[in-house]
């Protein structure tokens, strides 16, 4: 009938019995408090009324994945994925207005990396902080790797060197 819980009436009252009312302000999807006024209708089968308020809560950040925890440094900008669950193990789109997500060097911690501008390139420790917003509370913490290559043929590769030397070419020193 109402959709939402009344502890004063048993079964589902007849929307021609009674009128429903809500504070200006009501929003059934976002964190907050709602006011509902329930009155009776003159003539129908209740009297009176009553008001009951209903919160609509924030859901607790659970767990944060990452694809992976740990990569070798090789030149290029490392993108982390991760999967953000929440309480009752929903996901949360990493997009989502809900979430704040912030990079951090472990050696600062104090001052976020702006991904854009400078992406995860260099060998480190990285620390991922993803904050609940609006719908969402809490903190998660995850932490991504770069380390060091090893030098290796392939990074050489096979390349040749040809030096000239020109004849007549006098030495410092008379030598």
């Amino acid at each position: 009938f109402l959709g939402l819980p009344y502890k004063h009436f048993k079964g589902a009252i007849p929307r021609t019995d009674v009128n429903i009312s809500y504070n200006a302000e009501a929003d059934f999807v976002n964190v907050n408090e709602i006011t509902i006024t329930i009155t009776a209708i003159e003539g129908g089968n209740y009297k009176g009324s009553i008001t009951e308020m209903y919160n609509i809560k924030s859901r607790t950040l659970r767990s944060v994945v990452l694809s992976r925890t740990t990569a070798v440094y090789n030149l290029s900008a490392h993108n982390v994925s991760m999967i953000i669950r929440d309480m009752d193990n929903k996901v949360i789109e990493q997009n989502s207005a809900n979430l704040s997500i912030a990079y951090y060097n472990s050696n600062d911690l104090s001052t976020p990396i702006n991904i854009a501008a400078n992406p995860l390139t260099e060998v480190g420790e990285y620390v991922i902080k993803i904050d609940g917003l609006n719908n969402y509370s809490g903190t998660l913490t995850a932490t991504y790797t770069i380390t060091k290559a090893e030098l290796s043929s392939a990074d050489v590769g096979n390349r040749a060197a040809t030096i000239k030397i020109k004849p007549n070419v006098k030495l410092l020193n008379g030598l």
